[in-house]
């Protein structure tokens, strides 16, 4: 999951601070062959593929990486989106998150036992 503050440690993720982002504005879009798509699929519980939930000391936003391609776009609103590209090992009937890139920031590298510290914070002005 990735936390979002600003540089004052707003958090930009809860709903009931000032300046924070609005969950219902947020969209992710895929790269798969060459072409952005957007994320939607109306019969799942996360229609847009993430979710925001209290995490401590911030909320975070637990999302579905791309699994066709390694680039996803978070767009946080109209005016600013992100780019994390995500490093997945796929074997039989499994895969491995093996590296996250935060705008080409290297923020998880996989290493034995360290399969859970996948959370990351990120500061950003709204």
């Amino acid at each position: 999951g990735i936390s979002v503050i600003s540089q004052d440690s707003v958090d930009l993720l809860d709903p009931s601070a000032p300046g924070a982002f609005d969950a219902n504005e947020i969209k992710l879009f895929y790269l798969i062959d060459g072409k952005v798509e957007e994320v939607y699929d109306g019969r799942r519980d996360w229609p847009r593929n993430f979710r925001i939930s209290p995490n401590d000391p911030f909320y975070g936003i637990d999302l579905t990486p791309n699994q066709n391609g390694n680039t996803t776009y978070i767009q946080w609103n109209e005016l600013d989106t992100d780019t994390l590209v995500c490093e997945i090992q796929k074997g039989n009937n499994s895969a491995r998150l093996t590296s996250v890139r935060f705008n080409g920031e290297l923020k998880y590298q996989y290493s034995f036992g360290n399969e859970e510290n996948r959370f990351f914070t990120v500061v950003k002005q709204p």
